[in-house]
């Protein structure tokens, strides 16, 4: 009996390290979708920011966002975790947020990105180069993003 516990055990851990977000759909607020492979490889350098609704600091920093230009080769995505469209729409329109930033909000009811990247607080950002994590952060500035993308 033990023997049957101790061989499933190492099954299921096989199966749970083989897992990948490969090929998973999100969700769009602007109710187009992205799949994972392309959120982290679409671009050579990628931004994901990370936030919820009811975080203040998230809002704080989607605010200052909403004011910021970005570099022209760096992409922004901004992945809220657990909240439903209307309550996304809500805080879109709460703090007006602009087009270019509604675009790119993907919704993540599964906390799927804070997971596969390994996040356990909000707000963050996450910098990619070409697909890899080079860096995490809780803030932004021009200064940053020119060292994580030089």
């Amino acid at each position: 009996m033990i023997a049957k516990k101790t061989v499933l055990f190492a099954f299921l851990s096989l199966c749970v390290l083989s897992f990948s977000w490969s090929g998973y759909k999100f969700s769009k607020l602007n109710n187009d979708s992205i799949s994972y492979d392309d959120l982290i490889d679409s671009f050579p350098h990628t931004v994901i920011f990370l936030w919820t609704s009811y975080c203040p600091y998230c809002r704080k920093e989607l605010s200052k966002l909403n004011h910021y230009k970005p570099a022209d080769k760096v992409v922004f995505y901004y992945v809220n975790i657990g909240d439903t469209r209307r309550i996304v729409n809500r805080i879109s329109d709460m703090l007006n947020l602009k087009e270019s930033i509604r675009d790119n909000i993907l919704l993540d009811r599964e906390g799927i990105t804070a997971d596969a990247f390994g996040i356990i607080g909000v707000p963050t950002y996450v910098f990619l180069n070409k697909g890899k994590v080079v860096y995490k952060s809780h803030f932004i500035n021009d200064g940053l993003l020119k060292e994580v993308f030089k």
